[in-house]
């Protein structure tokens, strides 16, 4: 069993590894599909058994949680630094930053959009998608 998530970056590793374990074994669509399909008609003792023999355990659930909680904001770190990386190499000679940019998700009324300049206005959402298994 994964350990107490607010323990330290060994029970993060853990956690992960466990995480990463189940998500490893094939696409998680088609994971769960199966998991689905083998449900219909499960009693207790069948419901149990199709979550064990899939490996939707407490300990997944448990390191699941603790790696939402550490990285769940993962997607604005991404989103911030590819904005930050990329700025320097899309201004032009002469172009500036007008307002403060939009480097964590979403957008709020003062700022409409992820990057204004002098010159254009740029939105990088969806630049980010990877594919979902």
């Amino acid at each position: 069993m994964v350990s107490d998530p607010t323990n330290g970056s060994d029970d993060l590793a853990a956690a992960f590894a466990v995480l990463s374990g189940f998500l490893g074994q094939q696409r998680l669509t088609t994971q769960l599909a199966q998991v689905e399909s083998d449900l219909v008609e499960a009693n207790a003792a069948k419901a149990s058994e199709v979550a064990a023999q899939h490996g939707l355990s407490s300990e997944l659930l448990t390191a699941a949680l603790s790696v939402r909680s550490k990285v769940g904001r993962l997607n604005d770190v991404i989103h911030a630094s590819t904005i930050s990386l990329v700025l320097p190499q899309i201004l032009e000679p002469g172009e500036r930053v007008t307002n403060r940019p939009s480097l964590g998700a979403g957008n709020d009324k003062s700022r409409p959009f992820d990057l204004e300049t002098n010159r254009r206005i740029a939105e990088f959402k969806g630049l980010f998608a990877s594919e979902r298994g």
